[in-house]
């Protein structure tokens, strides 16, 4: 159903994917579990953006011009 079209239903990663393996790809977004640890745990990459610049072990930014450095 549509349900598992969202996250954090593993099929909206996958969706998300496409064609594409999940060590291809690379989630941005600014939910840790969400957007960072979930698609981790499906072995894709992932960029926290830490608007609130809070500690973190995972990688982050905290500005768009930051983010186009990393990239």
């Amino acid at each position: 159903g549509d349900i598992e079209k969202c996250k954090p239903h593993f099929r909206s990663y996958a969706l998300a994917c496409g064609f594409n393996k999940f060590d291809e790809c690379l989630m941005i977004g600014d939910d840790l579990e969400l957007d960072v640890k979930t698609p981790l745990s499906f072995g894709m990459d992932a960029i926290w953006y830490n608007k609130e610049k809070k500690e973190s072990t995972y990688k982050n930014v905290d500005s768009l011009h930051k983010l186009k450095n990393m990239l």
